[in-house]
Formats: structure tokens, C-alpha cells, sequence
């Protein structure tokens, strides 16, 4: 098996990927066929440096640059939130088996947080289910597969602060100021923008 390469895609199965294109950088959407139909294992969060694409091929040895026409509503849809435009995604076309339980549990609490605010780790813990668990919390929203489909950019620190972000503090900042979040300084989010 390939170092990070999802538990639910062994070695043997083919990996795709589209780059989308955005002004906030080039994410990708890495899928494989599950009956035929495309299945979202993940999406990758452009990179600051390098070649996204020469990444992938990398992490999924023999992944192929492919689009297909079943992934444009959900291409169309990330574009144009990182434009800042307001969607409403579906989640039929994400590869859950990629997550385990506690881990989609939390995500699709994270994907109920409304676009324009934001919640704490802890929070987050309470409304999954699992108060006390902030810290656990926070080791799911850093392996998000489904980052701004499942908007773990809304999520801050206790403090209000933003915290970490695969695609980088400034990114999370970029992302929810899109949204209308005032972002004050020392990157803290003012209490009236919690959900």
C-alpha cells in the first residue's frame, strides 16, 4: 500500500484526478470508479510550491489526469465557492468508507456548520456527541478528505483564533472572509460570527 493512500483503495484499483481552477490556487478532486460511476476519495487543497498534479501521481502511482461528466455539478460547485458564491452540496458522490465511524460523524456535523460561521473544536466535540473531545476533533478536521465540501475551515480555536488548515492559515482566512467572516487580528473570528 502507498504511504497515505486511503485505506478504502488498495493498490490495485485506478486513481483519477481532476484540477479544478480558482483564485485561491488549483485544488484537485481524486476519485475511482465504484459502480461505474465516479467516487470522491478526496480533495486536495492546492499547493503553495510544486506541481500539484506530480504530487498526486506520487501518493497514487499511475493516477491519471481524467474529468467525467458525472463530477462537473460538484467541480461547477467548488469554483464557484472559492469564488465566494454560496452553494449547497450534495454529499452522494464523497467515498465514505474512507472515513471511519467517529470520523464521518464529525464531518457531517462540520458540513451542518452555515456558511458565514464558524464553531469551536470543542463545540464541534459537543454537537458530534462527544464533549470532551476537542482534541480528537481537531485530528479529524487536519484529515479531512472533503476539505470545503466538509467546511473544516470553519472551524477555530477556543479563543476564536483560526488555528491550522491543510491548505494554510491564509487560505482558511481567504475561505471565511469569502463568506463574510470578519477575521480581526491576530486572525481571531469575533464571538457574533459563532454558530
Amino acid at each position: 500500500m502507498t504511504k497515505n493512500r486511503p485505506c478504502c483503495v488498495d493498490a490495485a484499483t485506478p486513481v483519477f484526478f481532476t484540477i479544478l481552477s480558482s483564485p485561491l490556487g488549483d485544488p484537485a478532486l481524486v476519485w475511482v470508479y465504484r459502480d461505474n460511476e465516479p467516487s470522491l476519495i478526496e480533495i486536495q487543497l492546492p499547493m503553495n510550491y510544486g506541481s500539484l498534479a506530480e504530487k498526486l501521481v506520487a501518493r497514487y502511482p499511475g493516477a491519471q489526469e481524467m474529468m467525467h461528466p458525472s463530477l462537473q455539478i460538484i467541480k461547477d460547485q467548488i469554483e464557484a465557492s472559492l469564488r465566494g458564491e454560496a452553494v449547497h452540496y450534495g454529499l452522494d458522490v464523497l467515498e465514505w468508507d474512507c472515513c471511519y465511524e467517529f470520523q464521518r460523524t464529525v464531518l457531517r456535523k462540520a458540513f451542518e456548520i452555515p456558511r458565514g460561521n464558524v464553531v469551536t473544536y470543542g463545540r464541534l466535540a459537543e454537537k458530534a456527541g462527544a464533549p470532551g473531545a476537542a482534541r480528537a476533533v481537531g485530528t479529524v478536521m487536519a484529515r479531512n478528505p472533503f476539505p470545503l465540501v466538509l467546511p473544516c475551515h470553519r472551524v477555530v480555536k477556543a479563543d476564536g483564533r483560526l488555528g491550522n488548515f491543510g491548505g494554510g492559515v491564509d487560505m482558511k482566512r481567504d475561505l471565511l472572509l469569502l463568506e463574510g467572516v470578519e477575521v480581526g487580528s491576530g486572525d481571531a473570528v469575533s464571538r457574533r460570527f459563532f454558530w
